[in-house]
């Protein structure tokens, strides 16, 4: 490792990820400047383990926990065991291209922040080049909650970022995610990013690279449909008593009441959209097998 650069840890939780940890890791080994990758497994029974076990590479270290933790949680541990200078995030569903932490390390020095992200893409199957340009063609001059999939135009200092996240390690002094986050985890990256920046530390969304996902995946937090959207709203009620003054304050967001009711109100729309869509098709499937 080069004297003037900084060690770097990838972390990446997981839970009953099997399928989709054989498809990613091999970009998360990939990663140019990583010095060591930190899995967590968060109580997997799928052979997650095992599969770990037969890979041979020195800078894959493996931490299991003695019980299911929840994404949070499994950050948290995955921070107290790596040892690197940065941390960076990986999910178990998503991809990094090479290039990633090079670049993201590069926009953090341009604004001496301590964290930095870039944009998500899930390309549903589509190649990365072809979902690539068509986000890269539609930039947008300021974020807001809930746009991680969107480019910025430029380097933007903002609290929005996506979990995929290059964190410097004595943010962590200050700030780690909150397990409260309960059922599918939603907000907790994005209470973490804000609690940091209330802590008094800078973080960039910088459009110079990416992470994408190419299909959904079993495992993870994954329930029922319904549940899942019930998770989200309460998380994001939860979000919103501890910050959604200061974002409203800060221009961030609208009124926290106001925020809450018309998050509630799409999830709502998604949901009843959701149960339409798969009940036509159930009737289809039954139609076709008479």
């Amino acid at each position: 490792m080069p004297a003037d650069r900084p060690s770097v840890s990838l972390i990446v939780p997981s839970y009953q990820r099997l399928p989709a940890l054989k498809d990613t890791m091999p970009f998360d080994l990939a990663v140019e400047g990583v010095d060591e990758i930190v899995v967590v497994d968060d109580g997997s029974t799928d052979g997650t383990q095992e599969w770990l076990a037969t890979i041979d590479d020195p800078r894959l270290r493996v931490v299991r926990t003695s019980g299911r933790l929840g994404p949070p949680g499994a950050r948290n541990v995955g921070v107290e065991h790596a040892s690197g200078d940065w941390v960076m995030f990986g999910e178990d569903d998503c991809r990094l291209p090479p290039d990633m932490v090079t670049k993201l390390l590069a926009a953090a020095r341009r604004h001496d922040a301590q964290i930095v992200s870039a944009p998500w893409l899930f390309t549903d199957g589509r190649p990365i080049e072809e979902a690539l340009a068509e986000a890269r063609r539609d930039t947008v001059e300021h974020i807001e909650l809930d746009q991680v999939t969107r480019f910025p135009a430029r380097d933007l200092e903002t609290p929005f970022l996506c979990a995929l996240a290059l964190i410097r390690r004595d943010v962590f002094d200050r700030v780690r995610y909150d397990p409260g986050y309960g059922g599918n985890a939603y907000r907790e990256e994005t209470d973490f990013f804000v609690s940091a920046v209330r802590a008094g530390f800078r973080s960039i969304l910088t459009p110079d690279t990416y992470a994408y996902q190419l299909q959904r995946w079993p495992g993870g937090v994954h329930v029922p449909r319904a549940r899942y959207e019930l998770s989200s709203v309460r998380n994001t009620k939860r979000f919103l008593d501890r910050h959604g003054d200061w974002l409203h304050e800060h221009g961030l967001a609208g009124p926290p009441k106001a925020t809450q009711r018309r998050f509630a109100r799409e999830r709502v729309r998604y949901l009843l959209g959701y149960w339409s869509h798969h009940g036509k098709l159930r009737v289809a499937r039954a139609l076709r097998l008479r």
